[in-house]
């Protein structure tokens, strides 16, 4: 047997060349493609987090600029919550009444914060005094809406509930503030927000919050920025968070009472 046999026909080569540009083509519309996601997803991100209008007390209302959404998405000067100033980082200290979101001490309890979202749970509870829920069925659906919005980690205050729905994103603050006032809106009593930090926590963090929701003599949690689901404390993925306040709607709590 000769050592021409072994060798490859013309055709042979010829069909292995184009499967080997097929293979590079494709290769190069892969990546491609992945260099243009990466690229929208940074002009989104861009755009996303210098467009807020929750951003801090020198971005309100009239510094939004419509044409960064469509019109269906475009905040009004109604849906824009008051942001509690901000103190600078040279004075972040246990003295002082920061918002405690990007600098600072998460584990400090913060009277301005939680004055603002007492305020804002108690008008939902009266808005909601005339239902009055028989099951948790409506909790479950509610988590689930909590849930379905976008979730972006940055610092856009304590934004109202109309404002995520406008927008449909919000940090953690803003989507445990809608399902609170939404749970409240529809007839449960006793729900509160849990303000903490996750394990290990370092000064300078931000800190976490999520819903928690007392019925029937039971205590529910909710983590709507990871789940649609309705936890007991011991089975909730926050059951190893210190809690630095709960502000609690309730007839027989104070806010602030841990």
């Amino acid at each position: 047997m000769s050592l021409r046999s072994f060798l490859p026909t013309l055709r042979e080569w010829l069909w292995f060349s184009l499967w080997i540009a097929v293979i590079l083509v494709l290769t190069l519309f892969a990546v491609r493609w992945r260099d243009d996601q990466v690229r929208r997803h940074g002009q989104q991100r861009t755009e996303v987090t210098q467009g807020l209008p929750m951003d801090g007390p020198a971005r309100n209302a009239a510094a939004w600029s419509p044409t960064r959404r469509s019109a269906a998405k475009t905040p009004t000067a109604a849906m824009v919550a008051p942001v509690v100033p901000v103190a600078p980082a040279s004075q972040s200290t246990a003295g002082l009444s920061t918002r405690h979101v990007t600098r600072g001490d998460a584990r400090i309890v913060n009277p301005q914060e939680v004055a603002y979202v007492k305020q804002l749970l108690a008008a939902a509870a009266i808005r909601g005094q005339a239902r009055h829920p028989r099951d948790l069925a409506r909790a479950h659906e509610l988590a689930g809406k909590a849930h379905d919005f976008g979730y972006l980690g940055t610092d856009d205050g304590w934004a109202l509930p109309e404002e995520m729905s406008a927008r449909g994103y919000g940090n953690c603050r803003t989507k445990t503030l809608w399902l609170a006032v939404r749970l409240l809106e529809a007839g449960y009593t006793e729900v509160g927000i849990n303000l903490g930090c996750p394990p290990n926590y370092r000064p300078g963090e931000p800190g976490h919050a999520w819903p928690v929701m007392f019925w029937q003599g039971r205590k529910y949690v909710f983590e709507p920025t990871a789940s649609g689901e309705i936890y007991t404390p011991a089975a909730a993925p926050t059951h190893d968070h210190s809690v630095t306040v709960l502000i609690l709607q309730s007839p027989q709590a104070e806010a602030g009472t841990p």
